[in-house]
């Protein structure tokens, strides 16, 4: 049920939407793509036993029985598996323990783990704010992989227990950019609080949800205060049909949260034990109301379903999303059919979202969210957990069916190929005119101080031509990120179980395992030059993660000829891909916790050349015209006065 004001706020947000289509587009790279012989279902009207579903822009273009339209593209068979829309988590603890760790070494893991569940839109049930902002922007300006998130802002009365520090903090909030307020209730003495932080809301056009559910008398108190949702169906007793129906006609959604109190297992111990939410002990460890709260969730859940109350799919969980989802899907399925439950958690959850025009169901014009299950869900609930794809906006985010790629399947990155532009690193941060050999040249990565005052001291260097570059020692592999950036010619080598990434100059060669290895564990690392790669294959991206590299400072490695650093602490994220028949593009997400403030984004790309040209060996033993140390064997850098420029050697040089 829509009032004036949540029809501003539908207006408002679906205008958003469109702009973030918009804005992120391009960086996701939306497929036009048709996904046919699948069983379609929705919840919201759609059930076609064998159909099809083509994508344009992201968006659902046309929902049709029987096989793909003549002339298709990029078709993928289901083979008679399940297509519903992507799942969506509408009250999801997102952020774990310190916000700023967690966004720099967690955040892309975690992301991941969602989409593998299969969820594509979550709404933060009380983040940390800046924190879950900058999550939002990462995902939805490409930087990184993950369901859409829907921020939320918290003013819980013990926090803000005045009217004043209560609207001052809705207005915050409102300035920040929240797209909704959530309130905890506990007692109906708070109401008259509550009502104030609604009235303060609703002048920012925002909605608040309340987490009511203490009891029933709370969740009435909750509907009186104004607001328009209400999160956690309530336990401390049993709800009427009376309650239950002034909630309907409030026009109020709800979230299940069904499995509150309801004890998990394989979550926080591998041993069988019972435990609450959290992992404290079941069931002395439930908040509020104890074992009854167990039944008392999900039985009223189905009685506000019965008296039409619209009820969302909400986990409130913080551990592993598959987790998560099974744990609520089994306690929902007591109370709720396996068709109710396709509904609650589709077209319910998006309208408790004022998204329903966008994502919940297989709606023509609908954003191409999907999710392909082996297995129909209406023989058994537990056949939503069997994810085999996942489809955002048109892109394909997860793809179990063919993960492990068959040759017949893998890119075709044959021929040889070639940097484009000089062997600057980056370049897009170049300032001063010319190629590295250039003196003035001078890159902008985003060091800290005492990273930047290093660089400065190789520019110096660089300026006088006096730089060591230790390229000039021959056979020492020029290391990662630098193989990346190399004046000759490359062969990318694909196989199901490696990329071979192999440059002429040198040769240096670049190894990244895709068979489905993890790094070894950190104890068992040590810095190489290359370091080591681990990756995998999303759709035709390769998507490799490279650590363990050699320190460049005061080392044998740096990353171009102006002198450019990082320390043994650079972690290095590659998003690989053909953007057209003659360009290969590589864009490195550099972070480095020693000597960059922020993540350097780096792109590189390279052309085919034409068909029969050659790679060859680069042998520099040959042309080696530089003095040989005596005791070491090492190849010495000279400057242009034959000074020799390496650092704690013997300068007593022996001639031939």
């Amino acid at each position: 049920m829509m009032n004036g004001a949540k029809d501003m706020r539908k207006s408002i947000r679906l205008a958003l939407v469109w702009l973030a289509a918009g804005c992120a587009g391009s960086a996701a790279h939306a497929q036009d793509l048709v996904i046919t012989n699948a069983r379609l279902l929705d919840g919201a009207g759609t059930d076609i036993s064998n159909g099809t579903i083509v994508v344009q822009g992201g968006r659902i273009a046309e929902v049709k029985a029987g096989g793909a339209p003549e002339a298709a593209g990029n078709v993928i068979d289901a083979h008679g598996m399940t297509l519903l829309p992507g799942y969506i988590d509408a009250h999801r603890h997102i952020i774990r323990g310190n916000a700023d760790e967690w966004l720099r070494t967690q955040a892309a893991a975690r992301m991941q783990e969602f989409l593998d569940a299969g969820y594509t839109t979550l709404m933060s049930g009380g983040d940390p704010v800046p924190a879950i902002f900058e999550l939002k922007r990462r995902i939805d300006s490409g930087e990184l992989m993950g369901p859409r998130i829907i921020t939320s802002g918290r003013v819980d009365p013990p926090n803000f227990p005045t009217e004043a520090q209560a609207r001052a903090e809705v207005r915050r909030l409102a300035g920040l950019g929240v797209e909704i307020i959530k309130v905890r209730m506990d007692t109906v003495e708070q109401k008259a609080l509550i009502t104030t932080i609604v009235d303060e809301a609703k002048r920012h056009n925002l909605d608040v949800m309340i987490h009511a559910s203490a009891s029933p008398e709370v969740m009435i108190a909750a509907v009186e205060t104004g607001a328009g949702k209400l999160v956690h169906t309530p336990h401390g007793g049993f709800i009427t049909d009376e309650q239950a129906r002034r909630v309907a006609e409030a026009g109020i959604e709800n979230l299940t949260t069904a499995g509150f109190a309801v004890p998990t297992f394989d979550v926080f111990n591998d041993d069988n034990v019972p435990t609450f939410r959290d992992g404290s002990p079941w069931p002395d460890g439930i908040l509020q109301g104890g074992r009854p709260a167990a039944a008392q969730k999900v039985v009223n859940a189905r009685i506000l379903w019965d008296n039409g109350v619209t009820l969302g799919f909400g986990t409130d969980t913080s551990y592993l999303p598959i987790k998560g989802l099974k744990h609520e899907l089994r306690t929902l399925n007591l109370m709720f059919s396996e068709r109710d439950i396709i509904k609650l958690m589709g077209p319910n959850t998006a309208a408790f979202l004022e998204m329903q025009d966008e994502i919940g169901s297989l709606a023509v014009g609908s954003r191409a969210d999907l999710v392909l299950v082996g297995g129909d869900p209406l023989e058994s609930i537990s056949n939503l957990l069997n994810v085999a794809m996942v489809v955002k906006d048109g892109k394909v985010v997860v793809d179990r069916m063919t993960r492990e790629m068959t040759w017949n399947s893998l890119p075709d990155w044959s021929g040889v190929w070639a940097m484009e532009g000089p062997t600057i690193f980056d370049r897009a941060t170049q300032e001063g005119q010319g190629g590295s050999v250039t003196p003035g040249v001078r890159e902008r990565p985003p060091y800290n101080e005492e990273w930047e005052a290093k660089y400065q001291r190789n520019l110096a260097l660089r300026d006088e031509n006096r730089l060591p570059d230790p390229i000039t020692n021959c056979g020492l592999p020029v290391g990662f990120p630098r193989i990346m950036n190399m004046p000759d010619v490359y062969e990318f080598a694909v196989t199901p179980e490696q990329v071979w990434i192999i440059a002429e100059n040198g040769p240096n060669v670049l190894r990244i395992y895709t068979d489905g290895r993890d790094h070894p564990p950190p104890e068992e690392r040590w810095g190489t030059y290359t370091g080591d790669s681990v990756g995998h294959w999303e759709g035709d991206t390769l998507v490799f993660d490279t650590v363990s590299l050699m320190a460049s400072e005061e080392g044998p490695t740096i990353i171009d000829r102006t002198g450019l650093i990082l320390s043994d602490a650079a972690h290095v994220v590659t998003r690989m891909r053909k953007i057209d028949d003659t360009t290969i593009e590589a864009v490195m997400t550099i972070e480095d916790e020693k000597a960059l403030t922020r993540p350097w984004i780096v792109t590189k790309r390279y052309k085919r050349q034409p068909d029969g040209t050659r790679a060859y060996d680069y042998a520099c033993n040959q042309n080696n015209r530089n003095p040989v140390n005596p005791v070491t064997g090492q190849t010495l850098t000279i400057g242009p006065n034959g000074e020799i420029l390496d650092r704690n050697v013997e300068r007593r040089i022996v001639e031939d």
